[in-house]
């Protein structure tokens, strides 16, 4: 019997998760209607208040290890100011299995309440990436504004910069060109990257002029297959798009892009999994094809993280996938973080019952 294909990997990185309301549904009202929209206001009102610190601690503690189990390492969360979740979170992070950056997140936006305030002060207290939400602003111009506002900050302290940006069904949302813009002012575009950017897909020479800055400033793409293809088109009656950057154009004009979970079995997403070897192929499915770097090398390039070296000496952070040639899936053998590691010697095996 045949042992299959090895395959000796970096890890996995998830480069845009939700981790501090992840494995939440069912904490507030059923988001009817399905919009991004409604979830965040369902979020703010019935979800964020119920999280507590031993809420968050204890959930973590489930999702470190399934992060790990599904070969991930490194991971990227966004996490709201609205009820001190950021803050919460910083305070419990200590997980061995997976080294975390979290991103302070001013949801809903920078010029709700104290948000503003809020930023800074995660920023100062160990937040290694700032965030921002500028189509959400209540005009553009406050959109514009904030933009200046988090890139200043980012510079100011030496962060990283993550915005959900133009994650709408407006083909006239550009923020991404503003935000590319002020981070080529500050030569921050390496240190930066944009979520989503699905508004995108209803672009033509608008979305071209965006992919040739993108390249020249070094800033990086993060696509969620998972959870935009379930929000966006919710509006649409006919043609209804399917709601996703554009892979494959990207990465073949140059850009860095990585995917992420995001929202995994919240009222913003209901079903999603950590796993991005399913991640990545629902971007295939959606893309035609989604190469496997999108998940290792380029996470490492968006998250500003030198990659692990397999060198004498070093702490040994890999992955050894194996496949069997039964299935298109290649499963996990072997996953590694220093002294932690998980092997999988399943052997799927059928019986008969006599």
């Amino acid at each position: 019997m045949t042992q299959g294909v090895r395959l000796l990997i970096p890890p996995f990185i998830n480069s845009h998760s939700h981790l501090g309301y992840a494995m939440t549904l069912g904490y507030g009202r059923k988001n009817e209607t399905g919009t991004l929209l409604d979830a965040v206001q369902i979020l703010r009102e019935d979800v964020l208040p119920k999280i507590t610190e031993e809420d968050l601690r204890s959930r973590m503690e489930r999702i470190e290890r399934d992060l790990f189990l599904s070969r991930i390492l490194f991971v990227r969360t966004h996490e709201p100011l609205i009820n001190d979740i950021a803050f919460k979170m910083l305070r419990i992070r200590s997980n061995p299995l997976v080294e975390m950056q979290v991103v302070a997140f001013p949801t809903p936006p920078l010029f709700f309440e104290d948000n503003e305030e809020k930023l800074e002060l995660a920023l100062k207290q160990g937040a290694e990436v700032v965030g921002m939400l500028p189509h959400h602003e209540n005009t553009y111009e406050e959109g514009i504004r904030s933009i200046k506002i988090v890139m200043d900050l980012a510079t100011r302290y030496d962060k990283l910069v993550d915005g959900h940006v133009d994650e709408i069904d407006d083909p006239e949302s550009d923020f991404a060109h503003y935000m590319i813009d002020e981070a080529k002012k500050r030569k921050w575009g390496s240190k930066t990257a944009l979520s989503h950017i699905t508004s995108t897909h209803y672009q033509g020479a608008s979305f071209f002029n965006l992919v040739n800055k993108l390249r020249e400033t070094e800033v990086s793409i993060v696509v969620n297959p998972e959870t935009n293809l379930y929000l966006q088109g919710r509006y649409a009656n006919i043609n209804i798009p399917r709601g996703m950057a554009r892979v494959n154009y990207l990465l073949e004009h140059g850009v860095n892009v990585s995917l992420g979970s995001d929202n995994v079995s919240d009222v913003v997403y209901p079903l999603g999994t950590f796993d991005m070897i399913t991640v990545m192929e629902i971007c295939r499915t959606a893309e035609w094809n989604c190469p496997l770097k999108v998940v290792t090398e380029n996470g490492f390039r968006t998250i500003n993280v030198n990659p692990p070296v397999i060198k004498e000496g070093e702490k040994a952070q890999l992955v050894v996938l194996r496949h069997d040639g039964s299935s298109l899936h290649y499963m996990p053998l072997l996953v590694l973080n220093g002294r932690n590691y998980v092997i999988n010697n399943i052997k799927p095996e059928i019986s008969t019952v006599d």
